[in-house]
């Protein structure tokens, strides 16, 4: 966890405010994308009687009659295709924010160290080999670069992780403190 927020302060400083945006965006989209998953449930129970539907279906039922909607399986299958449109406007803004960030990364990657050179002394340059500073240029900064996907690959999967558990919780804390035990044993044998 110490190393999350180590590469997060480093990537901060390169990009700023940009990244909390991202991760805003990523929490929001795996959120509609979990509330996408679920709401099979008010489908599935919309005939059902009242004793047996479960307090999240009468959550969504609720909700679609404060927003003057009738609770139909049309309204539900139409509400099911909201959520999705939602989720795929979601997944594309963060997308496109994520492109937009590695690019501004690399661009400012690369403008630096041509300043760094600029300031560099020469009897510096001519003693070192060529080869070096090209591998600075190329090589290091796509390192960099694809640490950055990693580390964005990561953080996406986290958040991901603990709103899908969160979930699973609201439904039932018992199957999810089970799966999150078994989860843990699994992960350290």
């Amino acid at each position: 966890m110490k190393a999350l927020i180590n590469y997060f302060n480093i990537f901060y400083k390169w990009i700023g405010a940009k990244l909390f945006i991202f991760v805003f965006l990523v929490l929001s989209t795996t959120i509609i994308e979990s509330l996408g998953f679920t709401i099979a449930l008010p489908i599935l129970e919309y005939d059902s009687n009242t004793d047996e539907i479960s307090k999240y279906s009468i959550f969504i039922y609720n909700l679609l009659e404060s927003i003057n909607i009738e609770v139909s399986i049309l309204s539900l299958v139409l509400f099911v295709i909201f959520i999705f449109i939602l989720k795929a406007i979601g997944r594309y803004t963060q997308e496109a924010i994520n492109i937009k960030i590695l690019y501004k990364l690399l661009y400012d990657l690369r403008i630096s160290l041509i300043e760094r050179y600029r300031k560099m002394n020469y009897s510096y340059y001519i003693n070192t080999e060529i080869g070096y500073f090209n591998n600075l240029i190329t090589t290091e900064i796509a390192t960099t670069i694809a640490a950055f996907k990693k580390y964005v690959s990561i953080l996406v999967k986290i958040i991901s992780v603990i709103v899908y558990l969160s979930f699973a919780f609201l439904f039932s804390w018992e199957i999810s403190l089970m799966a999150v035990c078994t989860i843990i044993i699994i992960y350290f044998l």
